[in-house]
């Protein structure tokens, strides 16, 4: 029944694996753990064939086991001692296991609760007759370097958690602890059995090394799990010490302090250098053998990595959530940035357009109020005819002076906007232009205040620029439609155009853009020198109800 439940956990284990980690190799090493395993169980048959594929199956199990734990948790021999170790055990099977089945008439079984005497079947794999004594030497030899093995491999076991670091430790925790006590438990079996301990003994450290063999698959998976919360709580903490906004150093030392790595670098893709670089500012040498790289990519592109200790690469889980973490913290900068540069490219477009009005104001309606003013003055020098003329003039420049400041205030929020809507505020706009304009806004209902200033603003604007830079012979037409729930806007002259390459977005087109990203939407510049300009633009739509309103 044990030998049941070692095959059963052995492959529940694996199958954990290959679905957790696929990179690695663990998942097919416990595989052929199970494969070994199921064959050793054959020793349960009375029929000398099966029974002699189930000796050898047993004489496979310490390499096979040897080597998922010198390997755990990467599935990968790193180090000479551990590869050492493991070749021993498949030598020790080769050159003395082996030779004991060959000239053995029966091949007694030395598994723990299974073990039988005088009643095993013959050795089927039996080619030649050694004498008594040869036989029992090579069994004792098998057994003893067996032992060895075990006490090299618990060793070599405790020797790695003591070192390791703290991840370390924690990933090779469960296993340090079945794997090396069973292995103490198999050499100590092994010496109580030559020494001719009592049966009690044996059935004891027989009953222990069953326990420990079945609690290794259970060991095994225990890791994958922890991982799982452990990355879960780093997470938790860096996206705790994420809130307090640290800089560059101050994130590096969280981050290693949330793996347990004090050496840890973290290190920024540069796309100007083509090349990584560390909180200092300096090029991080990819070919540092002291760490080993974790990539943080965002749409498959380069942003940052994480250098950090080798032993790391067994808790991806760790380094995944560190990743996560780090792609966070990035990201919060980056929109942080780009919200510091809105905001000052709003302040500018405000500032711009309080400069406007200043100027308008000082070139038009003030100019026109000192003019009054002096006229006023010369009333009283003048005689009853001239003055007559002179008021005359006043009423004019009244009146002229009162259109300017119609003029500023419909700069603002024009009136007719809010009682016509689009169609009737771009036919004012365009009449008003100095470029011959035509307006196609055909079928246009009432929309949003927001969404018909934004529209309307962002025409006038592209109008204003193309009186400014199309040149003297060109004209300009505007376009409005409502489609697929949008809004959509065009602004299309005939002058002399532009290369957008070279020349950088003015004030007046980021002034537009700016009002699309408030409404939602975006905009867009085609231009080519000789082929005129076209600005067009898209909102999403919010239709509402035709107000009556009362001025």
């Amino acid at each position: 029944m044990l030998q049941v439940e070692l095959i059963v956990g052995l492959s529940l284990a694996a199958a954990v694996w290959l679905e957790r980690r696929p990179a690695g190799r663990l998942g097919q090493c416990l595989i052929a753990c199970a494969v070994v395993a199921a064959l050793a169980s054959m020793q349960a048959s009375d029929d000398p064939e099966l029974y002699t594929v189930g000796a050898v199956g047993r004489m496979l199990l310490l390499p096979v086991i040897a080597y998922a734990l010198m390997t755990f948790p990467t599935g990968r021999l790193r180090g000479r001692a551990r590869t050492a170790l493991v070749g021993l055990a498949a030598a020790s099977v080769v050159l003395i296991s082996l030779p004991a089945v060959l000239v053995s008439p029966v091949v007694h079984s030395d598994q723990p609760l299974a073990a039988c005497t005088a009643d095993c079947p013959a050795n089927a794999l039996q080619v030649v007759t050694a004498s008594p004594a040869v036989v029992h030497g090579l069994r004792w030899a098998g057994g003893a370097v067996s032992a060895l093995i075990a006490l090299a491999i618990g060793l070599a076991l405790v020797r790695r958690f003591a070192r390791g670091t703290r991840p370390n430790r924690r990933a090779l925790a469960a296993v340090m602890v079945v794997g090396a006590g069973g292995a103490v438990v198999f050499a100590v079996r092994w010496l109580a059995e030559a020494a001719g301990g009592s049966v009690e003994l044996l059935d004891g450290l027989s009953w222990a090394q069953a326990v420990l063999l079945g609690l290794l698959p259970v060991a095994f998976v225990a890791p994958l799990l922890r991982a799982q919360i452990v990355a879960g709580s780093a997470l938790e903490t860096m996206l705790t010490t994420l809130a307090r906004r640290p800089d560059a150093r101050r994130w590096q030392s969280d981050v290693g302090s949330a793996l347990g790595d004090p050496s840890l670098r973290l290190a920024f893709w540069s796309q100007a250098d083509a090349a990584y670089l560390g909180v200092d500012g300096e090029a991080v040498a990819a070919a540092d053998e002291r760490f080993a790289w974790h990539r943080i990519d965002r749409a498959g592109l380069p942003v940052a990595a994480i250098l950090h200790d080798p032993e790391l690469e067994a808790d991806p889980e760790l380094l995944r959530a560190a990743g996560t973490a780090t792609l966070l913290s990035l990201e919060t900068q980056r929109m942080e940035g780009e919200i510091r540069v809105a905001r000052s490219r709003i302040l500018a477009a405000a500032e711009e357009e309080r400069r406007r009005l200043e100027r308008d104001l000082h070139d038009g309606a003030q100019q026109r109020l000192i003019a009054l003013r002096v006229k006023l003055g010369l009333i009283g020098e003048v005689d009853r005819a001239e003055a007559r003329r002179v008021v005359a003039e006043l009423a004019e420049d009244v009146d002229a002076t009162l259109d300017e400041l119609r003029s500023l205030a419909q700069g603002i929020y024009p009136p007719l906007l809010q009682t016509e809507g689009l169609v009737g505020a771009l036919h004012a706009a365009a009449r008003r232009s100095s470029l011959p304009t035509a307006v196609h806004a055909a079928g246009l209902g009432r929309y949003t205040a927001e969404v018909e200033s934004a529209v309307y603003f962002c025409c006038l604007e592209a109008l204003q620029n193309a009186g400014k830079h199309a040149g003297p012979d060109a004209s300009a037409t505007i376009s409005v439609s409502a489609a697929g729930g949008s809004l959509r806007f065009e602004v299309e002259d005939t002058g002399v155009g532009f290369d957008p390459g070279r020349r950088g977005a003015g004030i007046g087109i980021a002034n537009i853009d700016e009002r699309m990203l408030a409404v939602g939407g975006h905009m867009h510049v085609i231009s080519q020198p000789g082929c005129g300009t076209t600005l067009s633009g898209r909102v999403p739509l919010v239709r509402r109800a035709a107000t009556t309103l009362s001025v």
